[in-house]
C-alpha cells in the first residue's frame, strides 16, 4: 500500500496524495509571474531536491516550501524498500 502525505497547495491550502505520486517526476517550472518565492523540487535527473524561484503563478506541483518537506516527498519515501 502506498504512502499517503499531505501536498500544500498554497499558503494554508492541502490535498492528500498517494504515494511518491507523479509529481515528483514533473519539471521544476519557476512560473510566470514577478515574485520571488525560494521553493524547493525535486530533480528527478539528479535524485534530489534543488533550490529554485517560484514566481507566484504557473508552475506545477513539484514545489515545496521546504527542503525537508520535498525529501519527504520525493526521496525519502522513494528509497524505502519495498517488500
Amino acid at each position: 500500500m502506498d504512502a499517503l502525505f499531505c501536498k500544500e497547495l498554497s499558503f494554508n491550502r492541502f490535498i492528500l496524495v498517494s504515494g511518491k505520486s507523479e509529481i515528483c517526476k514533473l519539471p521544476i517550472a519557476p512560473g510566470n509571474c514577478k515574485d520571488r518565492f525560494v521553493s524547493w523540487g525535486y530533480d528527478a535527473s539528479k535524485g534530489h531536491c534543488v533550490r529554485f524561484v517560484y514566481t507566484g503563478c504557473g508552475g506545477n506541483d513539484n514545489r515545496f516550501r521546504t527542503n525537508g518537506i520535498c525529501k519527504r516527498v520525493c526521496v525519502d519515501h522513494s528509497t524505502k524498500k519495498k517488500h
